[in-house]
This record gives structure tokens, sequence and C-alpha cells, in this order.
């Protein structure tokens, strides 16, 4: 095997020698960009296979390193905690049959393993639609999936949320700019308040720096937000008085009336973008808010309406509801794309009769929106597409 390596070594270096940029095609760069990802993913698998045999030997040891890790992370030019992520997921590569076969045939990543095993380790079951996930989803869309695997692997909504409670933490530290910065952890419905809360506050700030001639970064605004809402110098409120903040629990209603969420039967209890919280929760919040019912049939809206003293976007909450049924999160509609929901756009536009609905507007982030204004997103079946050209195809009406 190491001869033969050793071999596609020297052709590799070869044609990596022989890059001559001036005389490719955008095409053709393109298509050697997707040949050497390939190799790259060979590469990657073929590391995680052999990974096992190196910690069980002294090789690394014999070379002076401390740990396998410290000798990986050398050898590849990575960091530590890369080369720990590579000796964990080759340990859990082993007890999954399919998982190694993806590999050796080069369709995974090592991001993409190290999402699929600990999910299949977590729940067996979920290993073939992960792998099948892992053929058109993003990383971070693969990724987002297996979280939810793992988690629900964690003993019940309830167990989970009392855990939470107590990783809950706030640290700052002084950076590289001698700027202040800082993390924090939160449970769900607290991470969903504080969020929904900045964005908000940061959407004020944009349009009073709009009408003043400024224009700065969203994470500019985003920032004043949070110091002006700490310190009581926030924009809302100043005017209107209100200070409340919308937070969106999708909770069905047999798990609102029984007090549990029977997950086999497709219930959910969760905070749209943020995670599953308990019934118990969703009831407290309940009471200290008004009420926002969404009805809906499988993966179809059916009704919204909201009761409460405001005109609040009852469009909004279904258009919301509705994405998280059938993306599983607030996620641009168009294939491939990972990216939240920052636009709705008619399908059959407003000023051709199109109506203001549910059933009238689709979900894009800022480049695709952008995109289907060029007519390159097309619709095949339900699903959306980007083409260089939508000439010869169905644009989106």
């Amino acid at each position: 095997m190491c001869n033969h390596l050793n071999d596609v070594l020297v052709s590799a270096r070869a044609v990596v020698a022989s890059v001559d940029l001036e005389s490719l095609t955008g095409a053709a760069a393109a298509g050697a960009f997707e040949a050497f990802a390939e190799l790259e993913k060979l590469g990657a698998s073929g590391k995680l296979l052999v990974a096992p045999k190196i910690a069980a030997s002294d090789t690394w040891a014999r070379a002076g390193h401390r740990s396998p890790e410290e000798w990986m992370a050398k050898t590849s030019g990575t960091s530590v905690g890369q080369a720990k992520l590579t000796a964990e997921t080759a340990k859990r590569v082993e007890e999954l049959p399919s998982t190694r076969a993806a590999l050796r045939s080069g369709e995974l990543s090592i991001a993409q393993a190290a999402a699929v095993s600990e999910a299949a380790l977590a729940k067996p079951d979920a290993e073939a639609e992960l792998l099948a996930a892992a053929r058109t989803d993003t990383v971070k869309s693969l990724q987002d999936k297996a979280r939810r695997v793992v988690l629900d692997s964690r003993g019940s909504v309830e167990e989970r949320y009392a855990r939470q409670r107590r990783l809950r933490a706030f640290s700052t530290w002084t950076d590289d700019e001698g700027m202040t910065a800082g993390r924090f952890r939160l449970t769900p419905d607290a991470g969903a308040a504080l969020v929904n809360r900045i964005k908000a506050e940061a959407d004020r700030h944009y349009r009073k720096a709009y009408k003043e001639g400024r224009r700065e970064s969203p994470e500019n605004y985003a920032a004043d937000a949070l110091v002006g809402l700490v310190t009581g110098e926030g924009l809302i409120g100043t005017k209107s008085g209100s200070r409340g903040t919308e937070v969106v629990v999708l909770v069905s209603r047999e798990s609102l009336e029984r007090g549990t969420v029977d997950l086999d039967a497709g219930e959910l209890c969760e905070i749209p973008g943020f995670g599953a919280i308990p019934v118990s929760r969703a009831r407290e919040m309940l009471a200290d808010c008004f009420l926002k019912a969404v009805v809906f049939d499988g993966r179809r809206v059916t009704h919204v309406k909201h009761f409460g003293r405001h005109r609040p976007a009852d469009l909004d909450t279904a258009l919301l509801v509705r994405t998280v049924l059938e993306r599983g999160a607030v996620r641009c509609q168009v294939e491939g794309c990972d990216r939240p929901v920052q636009e709705w756009d008619h399908r059959l536009d407003f000023a051709k009769g199109g109506e203001t609905s549910e059933a009238n507007l689709n979900g894009y982030c800022r480049f695709d929106h952008k995109l289907k204004g060029q007519g390159r997103l097309v619709e095949r079946g339900s699903r959306w597409f980007r083409v260089e050209s939508a000439s010869a195809e169905r644009s989106p009406p």
C-alpha cells in the first residue's frame, strides 16, 4: 500500500506543480477545483482510517511528541484541536461500517464524518439518513441535523433543559485590539429573548442611521443595540413605551394539553432557530404574553390567528412556522443554502396581482433573493435551485 500511495503522491505533486493559471478557463479551473476537493476528501479519509493504528503504536512517542494528536497536528500542519477531532472521529468510525465505507469511497470530509459518526453512535437508526444528507446538504445543515439527533439521545427535553440551566454562563475579556469581548451560553428561551431584542433594537439603529445618512455594518448596529439595552439607553420603547420581546414557541396542541412531547408522533415544543424547551416552560411563557395560535396539518399551515391587544404580524408567524415544518429551521429555501431567511418574496409579483399571503410567499437569504430577481433560480418539482442561466428552464413566477 505504501509504495502505491507514494506513486500517487508523486503524480499529485507533478499535477500541482504544472498548474498554469494563464491557460485555464473558468470552467476548467472549476473542474480542477472539484477534482482537488475529491482528492482532499480521500486524503482526509485515509488519515481517519489509519489514525487508530498510529494511536496504538509508539511511533509518535519515539518522534518526541507527548501524544498521538500532537504528532498528527505536526505532521498535518493543523492545530492539536483539529487533530483531536480526527482521532475521536476515527475511533467512532471503527464501529460504523456504512460510514467507514463512505469514507473509503471519498464521500465524506472529516467535518462530515465527525457529525455523522457522533450522531450515528447516539442513534444507529439515523446513520443512513445522515449519510444521505451529507451528499446534498451543506456541512452546517448536516451538523444541525446531527446535533438534533445527539441532543434527543441525551434524555428528555426536561432533563436537557435542566442541564442547560446548570451550564448557563457569561464571561468577558480584553482582546488583542484592547476591546471588551465576551462569551455567553443561555437556554433556548433566554437566548431567543436576548437575540430577538437585540435584532429589534439594531433595526431601529439602522433606520435612525439611514435617515441621518450614515452607513455601518449590521455588526456595528448590533453592538450599539446591546449596549443601549443593557444601559437602559436603547431606542426601543422611547416613543411607544413598549419594552416587550417577541419569542415564538412552536408547540403541538396535544403536547400543550398533555404536558409532554411525543417525538415519535411528530409533536413539537421548540423555539424556531434556538431549540427545544420543556412544555412546562412553554406554559409559563404563555402566562406572561399574548398567545399566537398557529394551526397546521402535517407540513402545511392551515390557519393562523393572534390573540392580544396589539396588531401583530400574523402572516410572519405563519411563514415562520411553515419554514420550520418544511426545512427544520428558518432557512433559505434554495437547495444547498443554509443561510437564514432574510427576505420574503412574492411567488406571483404583487404588481401582477399576487396576494400577500402565506401561499404566495417564499423565504430567501439576501443573496438568493437577488438571484431570483436576475432569473437565476428555477423550480424543479417543489425544490428550488441556482443556475447559471434560467433561459432554458422555468423561472419562479
